[in-house]
């Protein structure tokens, strides 16, 4: 029934049935895991990439506009934000009640720079909150430079109105924010941070509340009635190097006093929080329930809409470092037969259609400024093989070859090109993979973090084309990193660093190795669990593939890093490794996805939550 079903709906995305209108919202397919309108209902996508919202008695056609927020005020009007395909340029959309649309203009910067992260209203007066990707860069870009934080701006018909508050910008940090408001009020959380937003005399207020817990707690879900505010907290306690879940249900002081705490009993994960007469109410979730329920919610929940990255492209890199979780978590919860696995399905056709334009297109395709000197567009390998591997995984998935999914342009993703920051220098002894010099990057022309070559390393590991030369420098590079890090001696460390050589090193202007960055300190610096697990997902390409020796003894230690939690736990896609249990520890912090780049996780979270006794 299941293959039936994606049959028909292949038909769909593929252009057979081109002739749908774009009002036609009947004909057009929802997209799963995402929530629009009122009543928190799916957003649909037709195979043109035309897109329907809910109005409460059926849908409305916003044209190739692609959702992220929509709102509905007491007097009719629907205020849709979104994104053009491709360009991903910025629109803001107003709906009357008879469907007629009003396109609020907005400046060629905000067009290009602004993303957005809420939409809600005081007082009947819609405001988003925006950050500017200008000054939102890594640190590392231009130093001085970085001004990370979010803006607060009042929508009206003739454009967006900057609202100035006592702090400029809003948060200083956080992507990820939570929203709850009443009618005179909204509150709006990043991870444990909140701001009270308060209209007083047509000016708008904001307080700062005190924090919740410490800076590792995050606000989950927020409920409001009354006055009266609750929030599910994630507090993640930490034992060693190593982090247990707890979670608890705060009362919230919006006078800015110390918030009211109470630790839900261990072992238990709270969802779906409501309040009713100031009271909260919510759900919980024992070992041996059925977790699928509260995975809907979450992901349907992800970035508030639950649209993601979908039809983005990789301006800001969510192409890299957001849909390739997103989409081998989905990929799993099929290959798992799970009871998502028909959503899932659905949802990676939609995300592959999606991403069609975006690979036929050269400019801008899969590249990226959020990395270059003065925002020129760069394309990284890495970037190519993340998507590639993940699109490879979804195909097996689908039982379809990647380009009926995603047009041919994908076939073209794996391999080292000139256009790409990244180079092979086959001189050297050991062959390295090295930044180009005098591309427009921070650090040109060392040797690559060990993650770049990962993740080359896995794109070429899931193609089925033998390419010798591939093979030949995936040997190399998996070779030069666990001899450098000592991954082939008899005293394995537990983690690794981040790179070796020059950025190790470092380097002086009287002998430079980068043009952009003539003085370098270098240092050693810990590799991140998720760099580890690209690391080990190439280890264990490479194994899969013959391109390690020595593999029994390897396998047994990526094997014990992966028990003691030292490791991602969806590395258990590779079947060498799959064997290893799913530990409570594991199921308690990972079936949960706050972000998008944790849905890789949760399936494996699942999958151990039914088994586990309570």
């Amino acid at each position: 029934m299941r293959l039936f079903l994606s049959s028909i709906l292949f038909l769909l995305l593929c252009g057979c049935n081109s002739n749908i209108a774009v009002a036609d919202c009947d004909l057009a397919t929802p997209i799963p895991f995402t929530k629009f309108g009122p009543s928190g209902t799916n957003a649909k996508m037709n195979a043109d990439l035309h897109f329907c919202l809910p109005n409460g008695t059926g849908y409305f056609g916003i044209g190739k506009t692609i959702p992220q927020f929509d709102l509905t005020l007491s007097d009719g009007r629907t205020i849709v934000l979104g994104a053009t395909p491709v360009n991903s340029f910025r629109e803001i959309m107003i709906f009357d009640k008879a469907g007629q649309v009003t396109h609020v203009p907005l400046s060629d910067g905000n067009k290009r720079r602004l993303t957005f992260q809420s939409l809600f209203a005081i007082n009947e007066i819609p405001y988003i909150l925006a950050f500017d990707a200008s000054y939102n860069l890594p640190e590392e870009r231009r130093p001085g430079a970085a001004k990370s934080g979010s803006w607060l701006y009042r929508i009206s018909e003739q454009g967006l109105i900057p609202i100035k508050t006592k702090e400029d910008p809003i948060f200083k940090v956080g992507i990820q924010l939570t929203i709850a408001h009443a009618t005179d009020q909204t509150l709006v959380c990043s991870d444990n941070k909140c701001l009270n937003f308060l209209e007083n005399n047509g000016d708008i207020v904001v307080n700062a509340l005190e924090a919740i817990g410490d800076k590792n707690a995050v606000v989950l879900e927020l409920a409001q009635d009354s006055g009266a505010v609750f929030a599910l907290v994630h507090q993640p306690d930490q034992v060693g190097k190593l982090f247990r879940s707890a979670y608890s249900l705060c009362s919230i002081n919006l006078s800015g006093e110390p918030h009211s705490c109470k630790t839900i009993p261990k072992d238990v994960i709270p969802w779906g929080l409501s309040v009713k007469n100031a009271t909260p109410e919510y759900k919980l979730l024992r070992f041996g329930d059925n977790p699928y329920d509260l995975l809907r919610h979450d992901l349907s929940n992800l970035s508030v809409s639950g649209m993601g990255s979908l039809g983005k492209n990789n301006s800001e890199g969510p192409l890299a470092w957001g849909l390739p979780y997103y989409m081998n978590g989905l990929a799993t919860f099929v290959l798992q037969d799970s009871p998502l696995a028909d959503e899932a399905a659905t949802r990676l056709r939609l995300e592959l259609a999606a991403l069609r334009p975006i690979l036929d297109n050269p400019y801008p395709g899969l590249s990226s400024r959020r990395y270059s000197l003065d925002r020129e567009p760069l394309f990284f390998a890495l970037h190519e093989h993340r998507l590639w591997r993940a699109m490879s995984r979804a195909a097996t998935a689908l039982g379809q070859p990647i380009s009926s999914l995603a047009g041919d342009a994908a076939n073209d993703l794996p391999g080292l090109k000139e256009r790409h920051i990244e180079a092979y220098d086959p001189a050297l002894d050991i062959g390295s993979l090295r930044l180009r010099h005098y591309y427009p990057f921070w650090l040109d022309g060392v040797q690559v973090p060990w993650n770049f070559a990962s993740a080359i390393i896995s794109g070429y590991a899931s193609s089925d084309i033998v390419v010798p030369e591939r093979e030949r420098q995936a040997k190399k590079w998996i070779t030069e990193f666990m001899m450098a890090e000592g991954l082939l001696s008899s005293n394995r460390p537990k983690r690794w660093n981040y790179s070796a050589g020059e950025l190790q090193d470092g380097w002086t202007n009287k002998v430079f190795v980068s043009s952009n960055t003539p003085k370098f300190k270098g240092g050693k610096a810990e590799a991140h669990i998720s760099y580890r697990s690209m690391d080990a997902e190439a280890m264990l390409a490479a194994m899969r593939r013959g391109w390690v020796d020595d593999e029994a003894d390897l396998l047994d230690y990526l094997k014990q890093l992966l028990a003691e939690g030292e490791l991602y736990p969806f590395l258990r896609e590779e079947a060498a490794i799959a064997d290893v249990p799913v530990s409570r520890r594991e199921a308690l912090k990972y079936l949960r996805p706050l972000y998008y780049s944790e849905v890789q996780a949760s399936p494996w979270a699942a999958m151990a939550w039914k088994e586990l006794r309570p």
